[in-house]
C-alpha cells in the first residue's frame, strides 16, 4: 500500500517557551512528522514529544546558514499512538515567535534508517529544495521558515502561519507532494528575505511491515523469570 496523508495540525505563539496542540493519528504503519520553526537560531528545542514519547530530530536548517537567523527543524516518530494526543514542544528559554506543525502518514516505513532530510537556504522570493527521485509509492513532506511572511506553496499546502509581521523570522509553512519516481521540487513563495527549507521522503512500509520495538538485554534488567 502506498503512503497516504493522514492528518495535519499547527499552532503558534509569541514570547513563549513551549507549544502544545492535539494531533489525531489514525490507520496503520503510521509515522508522525513535526516541524518546529523559530526566529531565534541560538537555541534548539529541549524536547519534542507526542503522547509523552520523545521524537527524534532528523534535520535543522538556519535561514541564513548562520547563528543570526531563525531555523526550521524536523522531527519524526514511528508508530505513534492512534487517537487524539498532544504534541508538546519545549524550549529552555522563551522564543520571540514559535511555530509548530504536525503531519501524520499511513502506510509509511517503520524503519528508522529510512528517515532523512535534504536542506537548502537562501535569500529570494522562492524557498525550494529538490528531493531526488522519490518512489511513486512515497510521499514528500517539506517545511520552510522565512524572515518575512510565507505566501503559498507550489505543492499541496498543509499549513501556513504568517498572519503577522510580529512573527519576524518565525514565519513558516508545511506542504506535501506525491512521489513520481523522478525528482520532486518542494517550494514556497515567500516575501523577499532569508529562508531555510527541509524536505523528507516518506517511504512505503515493507510488505507485512510492523512497528519498530525496543530490544532489551538481560544485562540491563537482570534475569527474566
Amino acid at each position: 500500500m502506498a503512503v497516504a496523508f493522514d492528518a495535519v495540525q499547527s499552532t503558534s505563539g509569541l514570547t513563549v517557551s513551549s507549544l502544545t496542540w492535539s494531533h489525531t493519528c489514525t490507520g496503520s504503519n503510521l509515522v508522525l512528522i513535526v516541524d518546529v520553526i523559530t526566529g531565534n537560531a541560538a537555541t534548539s528545542a529541549s524536547s519534542v514529544k507526542y503522547n509523552n514519547v520523545s521524537m527524534t530530530s532528523i534535520g535543522k536548517q538556519l535561514t541564513d546558514n548562520q547563528a543570526g537567523g531563525g531555523f526550521v527543524e524536523k522531527y519524526y516518530l514511528i508508530n505513534p499512538s492512534t487517537g487524539a494526543n498532544n504534541v508538546v514542544v519545549t524550549f529552555s528559554v522563551a522564543q520571540d515567535a514559535l511555530i509548530g506543525g504536525s503531519m501524520s502518514f499511513t502506510g509509511a516505513s517503520q524503519n528508522s534508517s529510512d528517515y532523512t532530510t535534504v536542506a537548502a537556504f537562501g535569500s529570494s522570493t522562492t524557498s525550494s529544495v529538490v528531493v531526488t527521485a522519490p518512489a511513486s509509492t512515497s510521499m514528500v513532506t517539506a517545511a520552510t521558515c522565512c524572515g518575512s511572511p510565507v505566501n503559498s506553496s507550489a505543492n499541496t499546502q498543509r499549513w501556513l502561519i504568517s498572519a503577522s509581521s510580529s512573527y519576524g523570522a518565525g514565519c513558516g509553512a508545511g506542504s506535501t507532494a506525491a512521489g513520481t519516481g523522478s525528482n520532486v521540487t518542494m517550494s514556497f513563495t515567500v516575501t523577499n528575505d532569508w529562508w531555510g527549507i527541509l524536505a523528507s521522503e516518506i517511504k512505503q512500509a515493507s510488505a507485512g511491515g510492523s512497528p519498530s520495538v525496543p530490544i532489551y538485554s538481560v544485562s540491563q534488567y537482570g534475569s527474566f523469570h
